[in-house]
């Protein structure tokens, strides 16, 4: 082969291949490593306005009660990052310590932030709920701010 000929060639397969190459990048979405089609992208993103909408409808329909219980070190860190994050789904967020702390929320039932007081804190703190609170919701949910 002569090397006008080559070059043709060279030259029309380069742009058969950029072609095939443009119209392979525009259906597939390349990044960080992971390969998926547009579809998968649109799935996803469709799926997600699905929970979305899930989430909020179950906010407005059922009525849960979050007691997280907590201690004084903790308000700024722990117990302020579950305020932050899923706290908010709850349609109650409440936090149970030995020292009452307005801007965050917590309650103090006036128990000894010691393991062997723990069982001590988790009644009054359910009585408290049940005095004040329980008629208001459906569900109630007691963890640690370590959730």
């Amino acid at each position: 082969m002569s090397g006008k000929y080559w070059s043709t060639l060279c030259l029309a397969l380069g742009l058969v291949l950029g072609i095939v190459l443009a119209v392979s990048f525009d259906y597939f979405h390349v990044s960080k490593g992971n390969l998926e089609t547009r579809e998968s992208q649109d799935e996803i993103a469709q799926e997600n306005r699905t929970e979305e909408n899930l989430a909020n409808w179950l906010y407005n329909e059922t009525r849960v009660l979050c007691m997280v219980l907590t201690m004084p070190h903790n308000h700024e860190s722990k117990a302020l990052a579950v305020k932050r994050t899923w706290g908010r789904r709850c349609n109650k967020l409440i936090f149970i310590s030995s020292q009452e702390d307005k801007e965050l929320g917590a309650i103090n039932v006036h128990v000894l932030e010691k393991r062997r007081h723990l069982f001590r804190k988790v009644r009054k703190a359910v009585k408290y709920v049940y005095q004040n609170l329980s008629m208001d919701y459906d569900w109630f949910l007691k963890v640690e701010d370590d959730t």
